[in-house]
Order: C-alpha cells, then structure tokens, then sequence
C-alpha cells in the first residue's frame, strides 16, 4: 500500500494546512514543465488528492493504520451481554471523548506555537529595501536593465539603498505598491501586527510623475526559504509576490 504521507514527506498525524503546504512546494519543484519527471509528479497529486478530502482522508487513514498495525488503529472490542460490562463501556467511552476533547485542545494549540515558530525562523534576520520589477519583465526572470537613454522613463531608487554593495542574484517578497507613504507605513504596521517583519522602498517620481513606495520581505539568497514564506503568507490571505533580482553591474 503506498504511504501518501511519507510521499509528502509528513507524519501520519498531519493536518491539511500542512499537506496544502507540502504539497505546493513539492508540485513545484518536480513539475514537469520544470523538468521534473511525469511520473514522481503524479505520485504527488494522487497523494494530495486523497488526503485533501476528508471523506477519502479517513478511509485510507484507517486502511494505513491497520496495514502498519499502528497503534492508532481501530480494534473491535468483542460484544457482551452483562449490563455491568455495557455500563462500563458507556463511561469509559464518555472518560474517553473528554480526554479527546482536551488533547485536541492540547495538540491545536501546540500547532499553533509550532506555526508561530517556522514563521519567525522564515522571517529575514535584516530589514530589506529592494526596488520594484519594471512591468515588462516576468516575475522569477527579473534581471538589472541596462543604462537607458535619458528620454526613456525609468524610476530612480533613492540614494538609500542597503544592497549597492549586494552581487548576485537574490529574491524578494513583494507586498505590494503604494501612491503615498502612509498607506504604506500603515500597511507594515498591519503586518507587524500579524509577527511579519517588512521594509519600505521609495520609489522617485520619473519624468511621467510616476512614483510611490513599495512593500517587501527580504532579501533571499535562495528561492526555497522564499516559497516557503509565501506558502505561509498565502495561507493566511496575504498577497505576495515572489522576485528574483540579480544586482550584477
């Protein structure tokens, strides 16, 4: 019988917020499109597709579980015709589901600690300002353009900007645009709120008026910590958008 979770790369007891999640990354990294092989990538779908559902979920559980002779397993218990014997079932089913309801109680909110924890490890150790792609390249295809002539409109990034010294491609998380900076700062602060650390990034107006200030998380020096931070922010409705800059002169 083939183990979706060990395929996911979870423990038997994981939660959908947790299969969604793996699932997401490994369907990214071994995508065909991506040069992954058709074949590990439809192992993974037939796995999320089974333990998404949880009609499907519970059945296959409970064939894993009997299969592994888990401990978890369901075991019929022999029937009998003593009242005190039915009398005893019937508080030790009760005792039983109290002492669910509390681990349950436990296990959710040791989840939520555990959650709390891979997001900080994921937050960067430094504050990011990073510039915002030009609107004719493709996200993860960004590159530095060349010096164009001065009738074009180019943006031009403030004059405080951590990463001149900075070579090498990175990747950032962007937050989203803003006209002014206040809508910005109030937007971070709604983040702080919610354990997210952010930067701001001036953008000056070019010769078209166009300017603003920009929102990011970062900078990574490799996209898996990224996606994975996405993962997380997206689980919890927050847009962001995954760049890849290279700061090559």
């Amino acid at each position: 019988m083939k183990n979706y979770y060990l395929i996911l790369g979870l423990n038997i007891d994981a939660e959908y917020e947790e299969i969604k999640a793996a699932y997401r990354i490994l369907a990214q990294r071994h995508h065909p499109d991506k040069g992954g092989a058709a074949a590990e990538f439809r192992l993974i779908q037939e796995a999320y597709d089974i333990l998404s559902n949880p009609l499907t979920k519970r059945n296959y559980d409970a064939d894993l579980l009997a299969t592994l002779n888990h401990p978890l397993a369901t075991k019929k218990s022999s029937p009998s015709s003593n009242n005190y014997l039915l009398l005893a079932s019937v508080i030790c089913i009760t005792g039983g589901a109290i002492t669910f309801a509390i681990w349950a109680y436990l296990k959710q909110n040791h989840k939520h600690h555990q959650l709390s924890a891979k997001i900080t490890q994921l937050l960067p150790s430094v504050t990011a300002k990073i510039t915002p792609p030009t609107p004719q390249v493709n996200k993860l295809n960004l590159k530095k353009s060349p010096a164009s002539p001065p009738t074009q409109a180019i943006n031009k990034i403030t004059a405080e900007n951590p990463f001149n010294a900075l070579s090498g491609s990175y990747y950032v998380l962007n937050l989203g645009s803003y006209s002014d900076k206040t809508s910005a700062q109030q937007r971070q602060h709604d983040l702080k709120a919610q354990g997210y650390a952010s930067s701001i990034q001036k953008i000056e107006a070019n010769s078209e008026g166009l300017g603003g200030y920009n929102l990011f998380m970062g900078p990574y020096s490799n996209s898996d910590k990224a996606l994975q931070l996405q993962n997380v922010l997206e689980s919890q409705n927050i847009n962001a958008t995954l760049e890849k800059i290279n700061f090559d002169n």
